[in-house]
């Protein structure tokens, strides 16, 4: 199932009233809307993929605006439907044990990306088409567009060996 499809069936039609639902028709970008994790785990999950998928959050995402919506996608992807991790956290530890990383930035915007080695990560930005590098993920995102602030919610992901 397409993320967009996922997120109208499942979450919009299902309960339009929900944190999620607002959150998503309030942030519509060229009509097109802001992929929640839950939507991004489902389409992991929907289409056979040697990968496995880990959500990270900071606690920004517990106790501030966003404290609704993360306890729903958290039920969303925990649940029987998607039956994926998630995991709390402040600093993302150890972000070399992963090898794609899709990074919120100004709590909207995905960025991709990929640990190339011990000291290098690329990154990519679906919106201009563009990419950067540097030793932490961190400058590689500020390499990218220094407007970029990392949100604090990460879709991590690592090949299944």
């Amino acid at each position: 199932m397409r993320i967009q499809d996922y997120q109208n069936k499942e979450i919009i039609e299902k309960n339009p009233n929900s944190s999620a639902s607002i959150y998503l028709l309030g942030n519509k970008s060229s009509g097109t809307l802001m992929s929640l994790p839950s939507g991004i785990c489902a389409a992991f999950k929907d289409y056979v993929t040697d990968r496995t998928v880990t959500v990270c959050y900071n606690s920004n995402f517990e106790r501030g605006p966003f404290e609704n919506l993360i306890s729903e996608e958290i039920s969303r992807i925990t649940g029987e439907r998607l039956g994926m991790k998630i995991q709390a956290l402040d600093v993302l530890y150890s972000e070399t044990t992963w090898d794609y990383i899709l990074v919120l930035v100004n709590n909207k915007h995905w960025i991709a990306v990929k640990h190339v080695k011990e000291d290098k990560f690329v990154c990519y930005d679906p919106d201009e088409g563009k990419d950067s590098d540097g030793s932490t993920m961190g400058e590689a995102i500020k390499n990218l567009r220094k407007e970029y602030v990392i949100s604090g919610l990460y879709i991590c992901i690592k090949k299944t060996i």
